[in-house]
C-alpha cells in the first residue's frame, strides 16, 4: 500500500545497475549516454530504464528507479533504432527496479571550466527530496566513458562501505606534514 501512494517523479536519463549500485546517467542529447549504457550492458551490467527513469520514494529516504512499463527492456540507439536489450543480451541484462545510489552527468569537456579532480568534495543531486551523490564526467573523443561510469560506481560502492580514498590520501599527507613539522 505504501508503494502505491509513494511520492513519484521522473528523471531525464538512463539507469543501469552496476554491481548493485543504481546509476542514473544524464546528459545532453547526443553526448553518448546510449553508447555508454550499451557498453556497460556488454560488460555484464543491467539496464533498468532508457532515456527517462521513473522514480519513487520508499521509506521516506530510498529513491527507487524503474522504467515505463511500455518501454521496459527497450532502448533507442541513434542510427540503429529501437532494440530489445533482453532479447539481444539475455535476461541478466535487464532489471525492473533498482535503488538509485548515484547520478552521473556527462558534459562536454569544453563546457566545464573546473572539474573536481581529487574527490574530497561530494556534489549531490536532489531527487524527491533525497540527496543522491552526483559526479560530472567530462566527455571528449577518445575517452572510455563507460569505463569511467563503471569506476564511479565502484568508487561509490566503496564510499557506501565506509572507504574514501581521497580522505585516506589527505590523512597521509597531513600525517607526513605533521611529522616534518616536528623535525624542524
Amino acid at each position: 500500500l505504501e508503494a502505491m501512494f509513494a511520492p513519484r517523479g521522473s528523471e531525464m536519463g538512463s539507469m543501469v545497475d552496476i554491481l548493485g549500485i543504481g546509476v542514473i546517467i544524464k546528459g545532453e542529447s547526443g553526448i553518448g549516454k546510449s553508447e555508454s549504457v550499451l557498453a556497460l550492458i556488454e560488460r555484464g551490467y543491467s539496464l533498468v530504464a532508457d532515456d527517462i527513469t521513473q522514480v519513487s520514494l520508499e521509506d521516506g529516504s530510498k529513491v527507487i528507479g524503474t522504467s515505463n512499463p511500455i518501454t521496459r527492456d527497450h532502448m533507442e540507439v541513434r542510427g540503429i533504432g529501437i532494440i530489445n536489450v533482453g532479447s539481444m543480451f539475455g535476461i541478466k541484462s535487464i532489471r525492473s527496479v533498482k535503488k538509485v545510489d548515484l547520478v552521473v552527468s556527462l558534459k562536454a569537456w569544453n563546457d566545464l571550466p573546473d572539474v573536481e579532480r581529487v574527490g574530497m568534495e561530494q556534489a549531490y543531486h536532489n531527487i524527491l527530496g533525497v540527496e543522491i551523490p552526483h559526479i560530472i564526467i567530462p566527455v571528449k573523443p577518445g575517452r572510455d566513458i563507460a569505463r569511467l561510469i563503471e569506476v564511479a560506481a565502484f568508487h561509490t560502492k566503496l564510499k557506501i562501505a565506509g572507504y574514501n580514498p581521497a580522505k585516506e590520501l589527505n590523512d597521509r599527507l597531513v600525517e607526513q606534514m605533521a611529522a616534518a613539522a616536528k623535525k624542524v
